[in-house]
């Protein structure tokens, strides 16, 4: 386990070149909360918490993670959970973060909420047991100049669906913006042919609604076309993902980073 002073250093020379100016007044915060938790989605037990950038802390940790780690909100910071990953997935956790800041600095002030960072890895639970999570993060505000103030993350077990096999990282387009899928650690993240994307955007809204076990006719209304639209978006992806049925294209989808 590497020391945690160590491991905070680490992270912090990732983000420190982050340019914090005046927090704006267009917090993006309140306005964006509700729409930023809509582009989550879950398959099993989770907690989900708040980051300050700035201060590398926790703005707030929901009580869910008793169920998935064992701790209290209260027994845990940014700090302490650092060591708590698994010594294998570490080296890509930190190049994972690396490729994120590399990421949001090429994107224009209005477009990094337009992102949802996802990448899996490993956490030692309180009874001494790793669990996997599915890490999710979005912007939830910015300053004036579009540096990151404030994050929305979620952390989903998905031990029962991925037992092994290396951490993946993803930049999931939202609101019409192009996915960047299974990102290798030396890929130039700049050059959006570096991932050929599985599913089209529409396709990746509609698994996100299957995950939340939304029905054919209910993923109809809510993107106001026909329920046979649907129907055939399903088959198609389906076909996409070799799945023989839709918990098989679930798991997949998981494991591969296209949601």
């Amino acid at each position: 386990m590497k020391d945690q002073s160590l491991i905070l250093n680490e992270m912090t020379a990732i983000w420190k070149n982050q340019d914090f100016g005046q927090q704006s007044s267009r917090s993006q915060l309140a306005e964006y909360l509700n729409e930023r938790l809509l582009s989550f989605f879950t398959v099993g037990d989770y907690y989900y918490f708040i980051i300050d950038v700035k201060t590398l802390s926790f703005d707030f940790m929901s009580n869910g993670i008793q169920k998935v780690l064992g701790y209290a909100p209260e027994e845990v910071s940014l700090a302490s959970m650092l060591p708590l990953v698994h010594p294998d997935d570490y080296p890509y956790f930190v190049k994972f973060e690396e490729k994120v800041m590399q990421f949001f600095s090429g994107l224009g002030p209005e477009q990094v909420f337009n992102y949802k960072v996802r990448y899996d890895y490993r956490l030692k639970s309180k009874s001494g047991k790793y669990v996997r999570v599915l890490h999710q993060a979005v912007t939830a505000e910015t300053d004036e100049n579009g540096s990151i103030l404030k994050t929305i993350d979620l952390h989903t077990d998905i031990s029962d669906l991925k037992i092994a096999s290396e951490p993946v990282l993803s930049f999931i387009g939202l609101n019409g913006a192009p996915s960047y899928e299974r990102i290798r650690i030396n890929d130039d993240i700049r050059h959006p042919d570096i991932a050929g994307t599985k599913l089209t955007s529409r396709e990746q809204e509609i698994l996100r609604k299957i995950i939340d076990g939304k029905t054919s006719q209910e993923i109809a209304a809510d993107f106001y076309i026909s329920k046979d639209t649907v129907d055939t978006h399903r088959r198609n992806m389906l076909k996409k993902c070799n799945a023989k049925n839709t918990p098989e294209m679930i798991k997949l989808a998981v494991q591969n980073g296209w949601a």
